[in-house]
């Protein structure tokens, strides 16, 4: 199955955590750092845990799903395409950090389940 150009870069938006994963210097800091606002957005909005739940089990699977599509694509792109198969993907770029938001997502879970219980932790 053939996948257009704006699917692959919308694959390489998500994969590379909305762009930050292109930071020239620690992109998977620099992953885990837009992962960390947006789980602190998430808790001041009063989010349950449930959601963060759903979001881990999302990211990761998405994050399967899409991030061979990303890699595959970027390194077609650079000129190195023909040492690969479609099928089988077999390198791991820096600039994936996917991986990074569930980590974050993973990481605060039990902030979350604590203030269900009414024990509420001041992230700052």
């Amino acid at each position: 199955m053939r996948i257009s150009d704006w699917q692959c870069e919308m694959c390489k938006f998500i994969s590379t955590g909305f762009y930050s994963g292109f930071c020239p210097v620690a992109p998977g800091t620099a992953g885990s750092l837009v992962a960390s606002v947006i789980a602190y957005y998430m808790y001041q909005a009063g989010l349950s845990w449930l959601i963060i739940v759903i979001m881990i089990i999302a990211v990761t699977f998405i994050g399967i799903i899409i991030t061979g599509t990303a890699e595959l694509y970027d390194y077609k792109k650079s000129g190195f395409g023909n040492r690969h198969t479609d099928e089988q993907v077999y390198f791991d770029m820096d600039k994936t950090v996917i991986d990074e938001f569930a980590g974050i997502f993973i990481g605060v879970l039990p902030i979350f389940i604590l203030k269900a219980y009414g024990i509420y932790i001041n992230p700052i």
